[in-house]
């Protein structure tokens, strides 16, 4: 079947799904321009391939708690299936499907966009394991959870008109939502441009359990792209590293302030250094535009920062130095271990300016919130004492590095130094 995929109300190609929703071929494009990043300028496959993977990706990963008991309830092969039935309509760019059935030949932007329009909380409640629903023929797939990534449990909910993003933790400790507070609150104390973060909770026979929930950092004027569409559209080679072919991609594609990018993207990178952020992956941050004008408008605000602080170690892995060591902590995407990935960002970055005084009593306050959660087995004054003391080396990190600046600058106008 043909499908037109829009950005907002400007047609921007046609292309075939088979009976089974596969990709097949880009039949035609209507607005280069318009296309999502990454697509029609990629520079290592062909513009199917990227457009398949593009389309794949927007849906539900196979990884995502409850999706297996939700396409078995709502009687779904697919999350694929899950997403052309909301259009592939989302919260975080402006992009859809209208295939050329006489009933969809007349949707409109306007009229079913999630920015503007009510949408069902149906499909929310079965992906967060609230699978009761009385009248399952009833339910509206018409919703922004069909195209919401990542492996926890999440849904889109309306809050006094605001889109709210409600998103669970992982067996055992649930410790990803007050993570992604914590890591709200250092960069509240530092002045880092973040998306806000609170805990809510839900109790049920099974428990209580706690949710992280952001506002929506996208509206009907703005939208995200990923770094990895950025990303994708130089080709890498053996003579650029990673971080530095991340930013000619974006001086290629127009992005202006190139060195103030850097200088947030460096900002970044010191709160995943102090707080160990294991999945700053190139979904994970990204970069905000216009949708009208096509215009970049930065970095965009610190999001998804709750794979972090030890999130599955138990408590005898945390009293072990060696199991949270920075030389040996597994990252992504620019190094294999988080302390190397933070050398090489602020190579490239530079070291950026932050108030460190800011962030006292950060340990207390993070293993008082911990203390909260029922599943948290003793974790909360550990894991205190462990931001404290990565805090710590952050800083001690950050006044080397300037040390090691200022020596080389002297040394090449002859000025002696000593520390």
């Amino acid at each position: 079947m043909d499908y037109v995929l829009f950005h907002k109300e400007i047609p921007v190609l046609n292309f075939e799904l088979d009976e089974d929703l596969y990709l097949t071929r880009i039949n035609e494009i209507y607005n280069e321009k318009h296309a999502p990043i990454g697509i029609l300028n990629n520079a290592s496959e062909s513009s199917a391939n990227a457009l398949r993977s593009w389309w794949k990706n927007r849906a539900i990963p196979a990884s995502r708690q409850y999706l297996q008991e939700t396409l078995d309830l709502l009687r779904i092969k697919t999350s694929e299936e899950l997403l052309s039935k909301c259009h592939g309509l989302s919260l975080s760019d402006h992009y859809w499907v209208r295939n050329f059935t006489s009933r969809e030949y007349n949707l409109k932007w306007k009229d079913i966009n999630f920015f503007e329009n009510n949408f069902s909380e149906d499909i929310g409640k079965i992906l967060t394991g609230n699978f009761g629903i009385d009248d399952i023929g009833s339910i509206s797939f018409l919703s922004p959870d069909g195209s919401t990534d990542g492996w926890l449990p999440k849904k889109w909910v309306i809050e006094n008109r605001q889109r709210v993003l409600i998103k669970g933790g992982s067996e055992t400790y649930q410790q990803e939502p007050f993570n992604e507070v914590l890591a709200s609150k250092l960069c509240e104390a530092l002045n880092i441009n973040h998306v806000e973060y609170n805990l809510t909770k839900h109790t049920t026979e099974k428990g209580t359990f706690f949710y992280s929930a952001c506002p929506d950092m996208i509206d009907v004027n703005t939208e995200l792209v990923p770094a990895y569409s950025v990303f994708k559209t130089l080709r890498a080679d053996n003579n650029t590293d990673s971080i530095t072919l991340l930013f000619n991609a974006c001086q290629k594609l127009g992005m202006k302030n190139i060195e103030q990018i850097k200088q947030n993207f460096s900002k970044i990178a010191v709160l995943d250094f102090m707080i160990a952020n294991t999945d700053r992956h190139l979904n994970n941050f990204g970069f905000i535009r216009n949708p009208d004008t096509l215009e970049w408008l930065g970095i965009a605000p610190v999001y998804d920062s709750g794979t972090a602080l030890f999130c599955k170690q138990s408590p005898a892995d945390l009293k072990n130095p060696a199991k949270h060591d920075s030389e040996y902590i597994e990252t992504k995407p620019f190094a294999k271990t988080l302390l190397k990935q933070f050398e090489k960002i602020l190579k490239v970055c530079g070291r950026p300016d932050l108030n460190y005084s800011a962030l006292t009593d950060i340990g207390k306050s993070f293993s008082d919130m911990l203390s909260q959660n029922p599943q948290n087995e003793g974790r909360s004054e550990i894991l205190g004492h462990i931001i404290d003391s990565r805090i710590e080396e952050t800083i001690n990190i950050l006044e080397n590095s300037r040390q090691k600046r200022t020596y080389s600058a002297k040394r090449h106008t002859g000025i002696s130094w000593t520390e």
